[in-house]
């Protein structure tokens, strides 16, 4: 197993509570799981959007000119995926803590970062 996919039984997890959820839309479960270890891939790695492998799909997620003389193809449900993973990230921002990471270990940073999440 690649340690940039989420095993099994934690996406399932996580599938659960995304579909019992009435503001996340979950068409198919294969979309969910292809975007989801996208994010964490590029958690991961640390590389940008642009950079992801093929196997997660494509980059381009952003709205297109209207001008454009060949437009480009969109995934629209990825784009509203991507917005909220990013404005989240735009609320851990505030909390100064984890913004500038003062904790030296990890677990300590790892603890004041579920808080957070779980605040938000």
């Amino acid at each position: 197993m690649n340690k940039y996919y989420i095993a099994d039984k934690a996406f399932e997890k996580i599938f659960l509570y995304l579909k019992g959820r009435k503001d996340v839309y979950c068409k198919t479960q294969s979309k969910i799981r292809t975007f989801l270890e996208s994010v964490y891939f590029i958690m991961r790695t640390g590389v940008q959007w642009i950079e992801l492998p093929q196997n997660y799909g494509k980059y381009k997620t952003i709205h297109t000119r209207s001008n454009r003389k060949k437009p480009r193809k969109v995934d629209y449900y990825l784009y509203k995926e991507r917005h909220l993973i990013e404005c989240f990230f735009g609320k851990l921002k505030h909390f100064g803590r984890i913004f500038s990471r003062f904790d030296k270990m990890a677990q300590a940073y790892m603890g004041f970062l579920a808080f957070a999440s779980t605040i938000i």
